[in-house]
This record gives C-alpha cells, sequence and structure tokens, in this order.
C-alpha cells in the first residue's frame, strides 16, 4: 500500500492493490457540508475489488501531516476477521481525538457489493477508511496477506 500527493493538482492517490490492474469504473463520493468540500473517488478493478481511494481538494480533506511527507507516511491497514472489517488508518491519532464525524456509503452494483466509512477526527480531517463486507469488496489473498 502507498500514497502519492501532487501538490499542483491538490490530489492525492492511496493505493490498496496492485496499480497495475487496470481500473473497470470509478464510483465519486462527494465530501460536502460540515466535512469541508472535494470529492473522494473509489477506484474498481474489473472483479469489483477496491483498488484505491483517489482524494481531490487533498488539502481540504486529509491531515497536512500525511500531505508533507505522503512517501514516508506509515498507513496502517487492519482487518478485523470477526467482523469481516478492514481498517485503513492514514495516521496516528489518540482515541478521544478521533472519529468526530463518520460518513456510511453504499456500494452497489458491478458484481461486489459492501460498505465504506470515512472517518474524521476533530478537524474534521479524514483519518481512517473502514472497508465493511471486506470479503467483497478485497481479493481473500489481500486479506490473509493483512491478517
Amino acid at each position: 500500500m502507498k500514497i502519492t500527493y501532487s501538490k499542483n493538482i491538490n490530489a492525492a492517490y492511496i493505493y490498496l492493490l496492485d496499480t497495475t490492474l487496470k481500473v473497470f469504473e470509478t464510483d465519486s463520493f462527494e465530501v460536502l457540508g460540515q466535512i469541508s468540500f472535494g470529492s473522494i473517488n473509489i477506484d474498481f478493478s474489473k472483479e469489483g475489488y477496491i483498488l484505491g481511494f483517489e482524494i481531490l481538494c487533498a488539502q481540504e480533506i486529509l491531515p497536512q501531516k500525511l500531505l508533507e511527507s505522503p512517501i514516508n507516511s506509515k498507513i496502517k491497514i487492519d482487518y478485523e476477521k470477526s467482523l469481516n472489517k478492514v481498517y485503513v488508518m492514514l495516521i496516528e491519532v489518540k482515541e478521544e481525538e478521533y472519529i468526530k464525524k463518520s460518513v456510511s456509503f453504499e456500494i452497489e452494483g458491478l458484481l461486489k457489493f459492501g460498505d465504506v466509512y470515512l472517518d474524521f477526527d476533530k478537524n474534521l480531517k479524514l483519518v481512517r477508511f473502514q472497508i465493511a463486507h471486506a470479503d467483497k469488496l478485497l481479493p481473500l489473498k489481500f486479506l490473509e496477506i493483512i491478517s
């Protein structure tokens, strides 16, 4: 997993899976209102698995710490098998400072379905993705590697 950021276009990309796979379809979710503004696009493989997340207006959505050094960022990913949920932690935050707002998006269509939750800190910056029904949205081989 890696993250890239282009200051020129104010966009970041968080790669979950092999970036050589061809993207089949992109679903876009707008992040508006209290959260800030911008959009998050979720890229899917032809099999319906999540490949990664494109974040437009990244300075408004992502923590500055993450954007300052995206290559050196230590994105943490965990699979909680009993809940069938993957957590993608973009930055480390103290539990009491975090998850002040959570936005849920149902993803239906393609060949798979599931839910993605976006969790924001007290400054309304995106700090974590939760991928529910992970076995439907991520390849089993990937889940085995991160378990």
